[in-house]
């Protein structure tokens, strides 16, 4: 382990000996991503030219995978789906599916994939406790090896350490007792905020599903509302055509009564289609627009009458008024000579 780099170290820590079952996924993804950075040439004694640590990654990710769902099959009971692939960001949905099938298969998980629910199941309670025993004895185990290599070292001095100090190796092994408490404690705590996100989860659930209800409500209310003022509107819309109508054919009867010259005038109708008010008023109007018009040709044709008439009069009066001029001007001679003469006797 020595030219091993701390990257790989760092990960097989994660992988092999730490327990993070919630962020396990999010710690190993950076390192991931500095795999490729590390790839080096080897010398050319080395039957391996160059190291390609990138070519790695994807089985470290199904392994992460794998070291995520045994750790929260050690915690958990049940998860939701979509909480589950937030804990592992590199591989979707399908991905887990199937390494979850591989691994209950090999008999590696016990795990079931309720998709009408959306939760995952891990095992039974048994199975869960026996895998819980058996890795903490596995750690004990590698524990106890690592004790014994150390004391088969310090053997002769064993003594030496105890008369000097026995201090640090009763906090060594307080220590070493303080770990499982410790990990308890975090999953129990880890238990209580998964229960809280659960609570909280269900709160909101049902908070949206009373804001969805009184929409719901609201909107009824309006559709309601709408619907009366519609048929109210209808009411009264079908009230003033009506009374519309009865306007109509009263204004109708009263223009024929007006226009009538000693024949009976006939009220209009429009076969087939509804009479209403305006229909009415525009036949009244075209009515009396005929009525005008044919006026007007009379008065046309009375106009053009007396224009003749006025003309043949004065082709008549022109030899009589020419005649009645000349008279005037002989009496006016007349008058003017006796008036000289007058004048001629008086002076």
């Amino acid at each position: 382990m020595t030219y091993v780099p701390q990257t790989v170290k760092d990960l097989y820590h994660l992988l092999e000996n730490d327990f993070h079952p919630l962020d396990l996924a999010h710690k190993v993804q950076p390192l991931l991503g500095k795999l490729s950075e590390l790839s080096d040439k080897l010398s050319s004694v080395s039957p391996v030219p160059e190291v390609q640590l990138e070519q790695y990654i994807p089985g470290l990710e199904r392994l992460t995978t794998l070291r995520v769902l045994q750790q929260v099959s050690q915690v958990y009971q049940t998860m939701k789906i979509t909480a589950l692939l937030r804990m592992i960001p590199f591989c979707d949905f399908a991905a887990v599916e199937k390494l979850s099938v591989d691994a209950v298969k090999c008999n590696f998980l016990q795990l079931k994939i309720d998709h009408l629910k959306g939760i995952v199941q891990f095992g039974s309670q048994d199975h869960l406790e026996s895998d819980k025993i058996r890795n903490h004895l596995t750690i004990l185990a590698k524990r106890l090896n690592k004790a014994r290599s150390l004391i088969h070292v310090l053997r002769p001095c064993v003594e030496k350490v105890n008369k000097a100090s026995p201090q640090p190796l009763l906090q060594d092994i307080e220590k070493e007792h303080s770990k499982p408490l410790a990990r308890k404690l975090l999953i129990d705590r880890c238990n209580e905020e998964h229960e809280l996100k659960m609570l909280e989860m269900e709160r909101e659930e049902e908070s949206k599903k009373l804001k969805q209800q009184r929409i719901i409500e609201e909107a009824e209310q309006k559709r309601l509302a709408s619907e009366y003022q519609k048929r109210k509107e209808e009411r009264v819309r079908r009230e003033i055509e009506e009374k519309e109508f009865e306007e109509a054919n009263s204004l109708l009867q009263q223009q024929a009564e007006r226009i009538r010259k000693g024949k009976k005038a006939k009220i209009p109708a429009i076969e087939g289609e509804k009479v209403t008010k305006q229909m009415l008023m525009e036949q009244a109007m075209q009515e009396l627009l005929d009525k005008r018009q044919e006026m007007e040709r009379k008065f046309q044709k009375l106009e053009k009458t007396r224009d003749y008439l006025e003309r043949a009069k004065r082709e008549e009066e022109a030899p009589l008024i020419e005649a009645a001029y000349q008279k005037h001007l002989v009496d006016d001679e007349i008058l003017f000579q006796q008036r000289q003469q007058v004048s001629m006797i008086i002076s």
